[in-house]
This record gives C-alpha cells, structure tokens and sequence, in this order.
C-alpha cells in the first residue's frame, strides 16, 4: 500500500501533543503518538493488511516506534527495524482541538460511500 502526502505533510505541528491511535475503529488496543509524527493524513474507510471495510474516519500512517504509549496491534518482528503503520485516529481519547486541527485540512468527512469516492478521487487528481 502506497502512501499519499496529506495536507500536513512538511508543516511544523508541535511535537508533544498526543494523539490517540488504533490499528481499526473497533479495536481494543490503543496507542497514542505525538501529532507531527502522522503522516499521510485523510478520510478512508479500508483497515490495512485485512482490506476490510469500516466506517469512515481520518486514517494515517506512523512508525511503530514512534508510538509513545499503549499498544496498536500489528504485525512487528523481534528486532526488527522500525515500519509504517496504518492507523485510525479516535478522537473520543484526543482532545477535540486536536482531533480539529487535524483533520480540518482535509476538508469535511465524507458522508457516505459515493462522497468517499469522490474525495479519493480529487485527491488522486490533485
């Protein structure tokens, strides 16, 4: 899976502000990661590895060591070097001016499949 740049990509985000993190909506585990380590920032509804379907939230990658407290499953080798992972943003466990300053480049959340598609779209046309 190819990532995209999202609008915050090469901005100066304040790096102790924590977001909370998991690997799908419906997951248990939670992380949380400091803001300007999530890159590729957008509105998506496909859970990494599996392709299944959710519903739609700001989903970004980070680096598995860049997760500074909790647990997101993944898959992660002993030893082995630090990947990208893709994760959804939850913004019940960050604060709200947190979660809006994030996602408010992107424009507003797409309300169903149809808009979705559209928005993958421009994106891929921008």
């Amino acid at each position: 899976m190819e990532e995209e740049l999202s609008p915050h990509d090469g901005e100066e985000l304040t790096s102790n502000i924590r977001v909370a993190i998991k690997q799908s909506p419906m997951s248990t585990n939670l992380g949380f990661v400091h803001m300007n380590k999530i890159r590729g920032l957008r509105w998506d509804n496909t859970l990494a590895g599996t392709m299944k379907r959710t519903r739609i939230f700001p989903y970004g990658f980070v680096d598995c060591n860049d997760i500074v407290d909790g647990e997101v499953g993944h898959s992660c080798f002993r030893g082995s070097k630090s990947h990208s992972i893709k994760v959804c943003i939850i913004r019940k466990y960050t604060k709200d001016s947190v979660y809006n300053l994030l996602v408010e480049p992107l424009g507003l959340k797409p309300r169903n499949l149809n808009e979705l598609r559209d928005y993958i779209q421009y994106r891929w046309e921008d």
